[in-house]
């Protein structure tokens, strides 16, 4: 998410899933504190970089438990390509 003169934003920093409906959401979240990061690293915070990429993670961790967990609770087409493996 972060490398040199580079600060992964939006969709470059995490691709959501669709049937989640918080892309918008997430891509202006990120947006706000990854700016908010730089800046902050820029007025000499060392930490703020590692913190903002902690948080995306953390963020990233709950999208998944989320999908997983609304992946699960579908059964009506259960028997259907794009359902099988996913709940």
């Amino acid at each position: 998410a972060v490398r040199p003169h580079h600060v992964a934003l939006g969709d470059a920093l995490r691709r959501g899933d669709p049937l989640a409906g918080r892309g918008i959401e997430e891509a202006l979240d990120s947006a706000a504190r990854g700016v908010a990061a730089l800046l902050a690293s820029e007025a000499g915070d060392a930490q703020a970089l590692a913190d903002f990429v902690e948080h995306a993670r953390a963020r990233h961790r709950e999208h998944l438990a989320t999908r997983r967990r609304l992946y699960a609770a579908v059964r009506r087409f259960a028997d259907q390509p794009f359902w099988r493996g996913r709940g």
